[in-house]
């Protein structure tokens, strides 16, 4: 169970972040198997097929905010983020 990496889905629909957020994770070789929606109806999709351990999601997204999703994520740890620009 030690080697097992961690499934985590980042749900970001800004292509830079997503970029940072892959160059960091390969940067530090951090255990994290993961997938990338870039919306929510894309997220959804993926949730329902892929299991996962973790949810980052940023709040506001070209197609709606990530309280949209909550219900689909029911006992997993999320983590909204919100970038002031």
């Amino acid at each position: 169970m030690k080697d097992r990496k961690i499934r985590l889905l980042l749900v970001e629909d800004d292509k830079v972040d997503q970029m940072a957020f892959e160059r960091f994770v390969r940067s530090k070789e951090l255990p994290y198997d993961y997938t990338i929606a870039g919306s929510v109806a894309k997220a959804d999709k993926i949730i329902k097929s892929i299991s996962f351990d973790v949810i980052i999601v940023d709040y506001m997204l070209g197609d709606g905010t990530s309280f949209e999703l909550f219900d689909l994520f029911k006992e997993l740890p999320v983590i909204v983020t919100n970038r002031y620009r």
